[in-house]
C-alpha cells in the first residue's frame, strides 16, 4: 500500500469515527471547545473536507468525470455527493441538524481541495516526465515549418538544417 492509500484510509477512518460520535450525540462532549472558537465548527467542516476531498484525488491520480481540459474530479464529484447526502441525512437523526452553513463550508473545502489536487497532480506528472531517460535528449517536443523542437540544452540537429 502506498503511502498516500495509507493516508487516505486512516483519515477515512478517522472521519467516519467523527460522524458516529456526532450521531450517537457524543459531539459537544468530544469538540464541544469549538464553540468557542468563532466559526470554528465550519473551518473544521472546510478542513476535514479539504482533507479527504485531496487524498481521493490524488489516490485516484485526479481521474476525470469525463477526459479533456477542466472535467469534473471524479473523487471530488463523489465525496460532493455523499456530503450533501449526510448533511441532508441530518434532518432525520436526532440531536443532528441541517445548516445550510456547514453545507457551505463543506464545499469551500472540497473545491480548494479540487484546485490543490489538479495543481499537485500536474506537477508531479511534470516532474516525472522530465525524469524518464531519453525524453530530455532527443523527443521532438513539437514541430513548426519542418523545424524539429528540442528541449533547451539537447543535443543534435534540427531537421531545418
Amino acid at each position: 500500500m502506498t503511502p498516500i492509500r495509507l493516508a487516505f484510509a486512516v483519515f477515512c477512518v478517522f472521519l467516519v469515527s467523527i460522524i458516529v460520535a456526532a450521531d450517537m450525540g457524543l459531539g459537544p462532549r468530544i469538540w464541544g471547545g469549538l464553540s468557542r472558537v468563532p466559526m470554528g465548527d465550519k473551518m473544521c467542516h472546510a478542513a476535514l473536507m479539504f482533507t479527504l476531498c485531496l487524498l481521493a484525488n490524488l489516490v485516484v491520480s485526479c481521474r476525470k468525470l469525463r477526459p479533456g481540459r477542466g472535467g469534473l474530479l471524479l473523487a471530488t464529484t463523489v465525496i460532493g455527493i455523499l456530503v450533501l447526502a449526510e448533511e441532508v441525512s441530518q434532518i432525520w437523526i436526532p440531536g443532528r441538524n441541517f445548516d445550510l452553513l456547514d453545507l457551505t463550508a463543506d464545499a469551500v473545502g472540497l473545491v480548494a481541495a479540487d484546485l490543490a489536487a489538479r495543481r499537485l497532480h500536474g506537477r508531479a506528472a511534470r516532474a516525472e516526465m522530465a525524469a524518464r531517460p531519453g525524453l530530455a535528449g532527443g523527443m521532438m517536443l513539437g514541430s513548426r515549418a519542418g523545424v524539429e523542437i528540442r528541449p533547451a540544452g539537447s543535443t543534435g540537429a534540427t531537421s531545418g538544417d
